[in-house]
C-alpha cells in the first residue's frame, strides 16, 4: 500500500516495507547515528507487518518510520527518520502523517511517541503534547555479589505478560514472546514465595552492546535485583536503558549502578487523549523508543 499524501507536490512516494527493504531502513537510520540492526526492522515488520513504512525517490530510500497497534488501547509510533540531505522538507511530516493515518483508520485515538530532539518541532506542529521525558542512561556492566532472580521460562509468559499489561495499562504480550524467543538467556523474572510476578527485565543485543527493557517491578529493591542479576551476566558489556523521569527510584538505581545520563527523549501523545493508565512507579526501563 502507498501514501499518497503530498506526492502530487513532492518527488518521494510512501508506501509499506517489506523484507527485501530491512537493508535501505538500517542504512537510513544509521545515518541518524541510531544503533539498530536489521533484527530489530525484522522484528518491528513482525509486530507491524503494516505499519512500517518506507519512502523513496526513483527507487532510492530517502526515510523510514513504524506505527505499532496494542489492540485499540494505544498506537505507538517510531522510527522516523529521514536521510540528511532530504531533511526540513516535509517527508517527516508526511511520514508520521501517514502513521497517524493507519492508527485512525483502525480506529485507535490514543497516538503516542518518544520524541527526538530534531523531532520535536514536527510533532508539535501536527498535534503532539509533552507527557514526560525518558531518560537514556548508558554504561558498562559490572558484576555484583547480591541475590539473583532467576530467569524467565516460557511457560511464565503468560503471568509475565498479564503482570505487564497490569503495569502499562494496555497488552504487549507479543513483544514480551518475541522478545524471549530471541533472548531467552537474558530475560529474568521476580517471583513472590508464592508464585506471583512481581517484576521482571529483559535484555536485547543491539550494535554495541545491549538494550535492557522492558524492566518492571513492584518496588525498588526488586528493580535493583533485576538490573544487579543482568549485569552480572553481561559483565563487560555496554548497556542502554530509557528511564521515565516520572519514576525518580529508577533514575538513582541507574546512577548507584555506575550508568551515566547521555540524553533523553520527551514522551508525547497527541491532541487531547490521555496516556494509557499505568502503574509509573512500577516502570523502570521502557521497551525502546518505537515500542512504548
Amino acid at each position: 500500500m502507498s501514501y499518497a499524501s503530498g506526492m502530487a507536490k513532492k518527488d518521494w512516494t510512501i508506501r509499506q516495507m517489506t523484507q527485501a527493504d530491512i537493508q535501505a531502513a538500517v542504512s537510513i537510520v544509521l545515518q541518524a547515528g541510531w544503533k539498530h540492526s536489521e533484527a530489530d526492522w525484522a522484528r518491528l515488520l513482525a509486530w507491524a507487518p503494516d505499519g512500517c513504512l518506507i519512502a523513496e525517490s526513483d527507487g532510492e530510500p530517502l526515510g523510514t518510520a513504524s506505527v505499532i497497534t496494542y489492540g485499540d488501547a494505544l498506537a505507538w509510533i517510531g522510527m522516523v527518520v529521514v536521510v540528511p540531505e532530504h531533511r526540513g522538507k516535509g517527508l517527516g511530516t508526511e511520514l508520521t502523517g501517514a502513521c497517524i493515518e493507519i492508527a485512525r483508520a483502525k480506529g485507535i485515538t490514543r497516538i503516542m511517541l518518544d520524541a527526538s530532539e530534531m523531532g520535536r518541532p514536527v510533532y508539535r506542529k501536527l498535534g503532539f503534547r509533552p507527557v514526560c521525558h525518558i531518560e537514556r542512561w548508558e554504561g558498562r556492566c559490572s558484576d555484583y555479589m547480591d541475590r539473583r532472580v532467576e530467569r524467565m521460562s516460557s511457560a511464565l509468559i503468560p503471568a509475565v505478560a498479564a503482570f505487564d499489561a497490569g503495569v502499562v495499562g494496555y497488552e504487549r504480550r507479543v513483544i514480551i514472546e518475541r522478545l524471549h524467543e530471541e533472548f531467552p538467556n537474558s530475560a529474568w523474572v521476580d517471583l513472590s514465595r508464592y508464585g506471583e510476578v512481581r517484576g521482571y527485565l529483559m535484555a536485547r543485543a543491539r550494535p554495541g552492546g545491549y538494550t535492557i527493557g522492558p524492566w518492571l517491578h513492584t518496588d525498588p529493591e526488586g528493580a535493583a535485583v533485576l538490573l544487579r542479576t543482568a549485569m552480572g551476566y553481561l559483565t563487560g558489556q555496554m548497556i542502554s536503558v530509557g528511564i521515565p523521569d516520572s519514576n525518580p527510584g529508577a533514575i538513582a538505581i541507574a546512577g548507584n549502578h555506575n550508568l551515566t545520563l547521555r540524553g533523553y527523549n520527551v514522551r508525547m501523545i497527541l491532541g487531547d487523549a490521555r496516556p494509557p493508565t499505568a502503574l509509573e512507579s512500577a516502570i523502570y526501563g521502557i521497551a525502546g523508543a518505537s515500542l512504548g
